[in-house]
């Protein structure tokens, strides 16, 4: 990395970071968090060792990252205030350095190694702002077989035909892998194992660009994942991508549900439970119910209804004292295609139904 000029090959358009500092150690920090918080896609910072050779990308970097053993020079520039500077130090800042932080508008000081996630954090919001409006459902089967798995992907298919991006999220390593019900298991892309998060965020854009993608749907599964746990913080990063990133963000949860969302409650902004319409599917039901209260407070049903059913939908949402969202019948075409790795529901009625509970969900999240 050329520490004296900033790197003119790339797009004037494409904003980057700019790192001022003259110290490699520094500037090689700076470079390994810029590659944290991109994922895949090239967030590379523009760096300078002078503060005069910044020029115009002062004013054009997605952020400013300033060595506070520099921040003197910057400030003796009489540089314009601007959003996102942070100024980074090896030790608590002196007396001088808050003052000029002060005097270059910058929004903080932080210090290494203990502030790098922080960093991190800060690089992938500035280089990729996106949209933070978008919806955020989890799906979860009252009992095996239930059909969570299909209703979550109906979900996300439903939002795609509108036109809208949407992220389908596989958090159940358990479950065989979402891929092969979207039909998108020979696909290029990443699935879970293949994703290693440092800094706890993830550039939105990137992450949609790396990943499986069918109907207009974005897919993260755990296929390969060799059963193994999916951790809060994780599933937390690349839910808060997706939600930058698409309208719609569908996570298909284990039954076990607090496992993956006790820590970080605040992510989903409604859970379906998807229930039968049996008496076993209800007892079940119950215990489902319960534990996903304790990770989200929008708490609704989505009955699965079969022909010759005994209990109808609204007394399977009562007995479950939690709201209807919506009823998916099981339709054979439907069954055949989650078979054929077809994935997503077809026919009028089947598309039907999951634009009436896409309606629901859509509703929820507007009143969050």
């Amino acid at each position: 990395m050329d520490r004296d000029r900033a790197d003119r090959r790339r797009s004037e358009s494409s904003a980057q970071p700019l790192v001022i500092s003259d110290d490699p150690a520094f500037v090689d920090e700076m470079a390994r968090l810029c590659a944290a918080s991109a994922l895949v896609a090239d967030v590379v910072a523009d760096v300078v060792a002078d503060p005069t050779r910044a020029g115009s990308l002062w004013a054009r970097a997605s952020c400013v990252l300033v060595d506070d053993e520099r921040v003197v020079d910057v400030v003796a520039l009489r540089v314009r205030r601007r959003d996102d500077v942070i100024v980074i130090g090896r030790r608590p800042p002196a007396d001088d350095v808050w003052r000029c932080t002060v005097q270059i508008g910058a929004a903080d000081v932080v210090v290494l190694p203990d502030s790098a996630r922080r960093i991190a954090d800060r690089l992938a919001e500035t280089a990729n702002p996106g949209r933070s409006d978008a919806c955020v459902v989890g799906v979860v089967g009252a009992g095996g077989g239930a059909g969570a798995s299909t209703v979550a992907a109906g979900l996300a298919a439903a939002n795609a035909r509108r036109g809208r991006r949407s992220l389908l999220v596989d958090a159940d390593p358990l479950g065989g892998g979402i891929d092969l019900l979207m039909g998108c298991e020979g696909v290029p892309g990443l699935r879970w194992p293949d994703i290693e998060i440092d800094g706890g965020r993830v550039a939105a854009g990137s992450l949609l660009a790396a990943l499986p993608s069918v109907g207009g749907v974005s897919v993260l599964s755990a296929s390969g994942a060799s059963g193994a746990e999916l951790d809060a913080s994780s599933l937390h990063a690349m839910i808060g991508a997706g939600r930058r990133a698409s309208r719609l963000v569908v996570v298909d949860l284990p039954r076990h549900v607090g496992a993956v969302t006790g820590a970080q409650s605040s992510d989903l902004d409604a859970i379906l439970v998807v229930a039968t319409t049996t008496v076993r599917s209800i007892a079940s039901g119950r215990q489902v119910a319960a534990a996903a209260a304790r990770a989200c407070s929008e708490i609704r049903v989505v009955v699965r209804t079969t022909r010759g059913r005994s209990i109808e939908p609204d007394a399977v949402a009562e007995a479950l004292r939690i709201r209807l969202a919506g009823i998916v019948p099981t339709l054979g075409a439907v069954t055949r295609a989650a078979d054929d790795g077809d994935g997503v529901a077809r026919g009028w009625r089947a598309r039907r139904c999951y634009d009436l509970l896409l309606a629901e969900v859509v509703a929820i999240g507007a009143g969050r």
